[in-house]
């Protein structure tokens, strides 16, 4: 049975669907954390309160008392929360466990390890963990020339946006969604690319650079997807890139925000060298 159909009622707080008229209601909830909430408020303003891809559904969770929000989570294929109070994370927890869509969850290292305590589900254990580093960017790079040909990508280059965004899944996850579900992935990545969250640098045919601009909101953007052609890495496209990336954010934004795993030396380091600022460590959990 679905998330949709449930209501999960914790000792203090419940968690419900959110109905369309408290969209504003919810958004100023994130807005009090705007940076750690960037995924959420962004699918939310672009979105509305039901989620396509990947498919999820907005829940609130209020103080059975005062009515006040509490939390409000991202329930689905990718489970995302912001609780405030640890019945809300209960209550959210219980409501992922009902729901036989989800297949990622994320949160805050030690929110997540509360929040998995009490999701068990029949004794199901996750297929990997993965923990990552949350890093803000304010500024561009002045003493690199950007790369001139970034362009959001469009449906012409759909097949080279599909296998490196497969190449990145199949790393992270140690599963290809190319062999699992080719059809439902390709579909995800021609929405992104629709959208125009995908941009890439294109040479004599070749994909050699891609990043997603996943959600933006007045604060700021989050970009995932980070990928250099292996046969051109440690040539310079990377920053060359990521400057000129962050200087099209900046222009309207005051910051962006994006993950990397912190197994990932190279990632790591360059996040650092274009001078990011670390804002936490967060877990994933693939089930």
């Amino acid at each position: 049975m679905s998330a949709t159909s449930h209501t999960i009622t914790a000792s203090r707080a419940s968690a419900e669907p959110l109905p369309e008229d408290k969209s504003e209601e919810a958004l100023a909830f994130l807005a009090e954390r705007p940076l750690h909430t960037v995924i959420m408020a962004g699918l939310l303003r672009e979105h509305g309160l039901s989620v396509p891809a990947p498919r999820g559904r907005f829940y609130g969770c209020r103080q059975r008392h005062s009515g006040l929000l509490e939390g409000v989570a991202l329930i689905g294929r990718a489970t995302l929360f912001e609780a405030h109070t640890h019945d809300a994370l209960i209550a959210f927890a219980e409501l992922a466990r009902e729901s036989p869509s989800v297949h990622m969850i994320m949160g805050e290292e030690a929110e997540l390890n509360q929040f998995l305590g009490h999701y068990d589900r029949d004794g199901q254990k996750p297929r990997c963990f993965r923990q990552e580093l949350f890093y803000q960017f304010t500024r561009s790079d002045t003493a690199t020339e950007g790369s001139q040909g970034l362009r959001q990508a469009t449906l012409e280059h759909l097949d080279k946006v599909v296998s490196a965004h497969a190449e990145m899944v199949a790393e992270e996850t140690g599963l290809n969604p190319l062999d699992v579900d080719p059809a439902g992935f390709r579909e995800r990545c021609a929405a992104r690319v629709a959208r125009g969250k995908v941009w890439t640098l294109i040479e004599q045919g070749k994909l050699i650079f891609k990043a997603d601009v996943i959600t933006e909101t007045p604060e700021a953007a989050y970009v995932e997807g980070v990928w250099v052609s292996p046969q051109h890495r440690h040539e310079g496209y990377g920053r060359r890139c990521w400057t000129q990336l962050s200087r099209a954010l900046l222009q309207r934004l005051p910051s962006f925000c994006g993950f990397v795993n912190v197994e990932n030396a190279v990632a790591h380091a360059f996040y650092e060298r274009m001078g990011g600022t670390l804002l936490g460590t967060y877990r994933k959990v693939y089930l």
